[in-house]
């Protein structure tokens, strides 16, 4: 199960959840929150915190995971799922001075229809990534098919 697939589930099952600090606050329904799903958040507790962090600052598909920083900022684009909180653990364990962002794809929140083709998905990247970092100088990379539209937008964006 995915971070994005945890809070899907907990969300389906009524629990409001919010980041307080370092902290995850939960307001469940009595007898929701079994010691496994507990276990789970446990466990997800970083990119929980990272995902809540990223939804009040943005609705935008460029997610800042670690945006503080002077070296050129690495921007990981999402797998075929369009989770990018895997790259959570990895952005942390680059350090404070490594700026890193994921691009996810939109329509993920239901607020349009999704892209479904690999060079619509990196036009969309490179214009977000245009906006967002208009002096250029940084790191592309994907995991899973994201390693295929981050090689697409390099050609696209040139």
């Amino acid at each position: 199960m995915t971070s994005r697939e945890l809070l899907e589930k907990l969300q389906a099952l009524d629990v409001e959840i919010s980041a307080e600090g370092d902290r995850i606050r939960c307001n469940a329904p009595a007898g929701v929150l079994t010691p496994e799903l507990k276990e789970e958040m446990s466990r997800r507790k970083p990119e929980i915190l990272a995902y809540l962090r990223a939804v009040s600052i943005t609705k935008s598909s460029l997610v800042p995971i670690q945006p503080k920083g002077s070296r050129p900022p690495f921007v990981g684009i999402g797998g075929h799922n369009g989770d990018v909180f895997c790259y959570v653990r990895i952005a942390h364990s680059m350090g404070e001075e490594q700026p890193f962002y994921a691009l996810q794809p939109p329509g993920l929140e239901g607020e349009c229809a999704p892209l479904t083709r690999i060079t619509d998905l990196a036009a969309h990247y490179a214009g977000k990534l245009r906006e967002a970092l208009p002096e250029g100088a940084y790191y592309l990379g994907g995991y899973c098919a994201g390693g295929v539209v981050a090689t697409r937008q390099r050609r696209t964006s040139s």
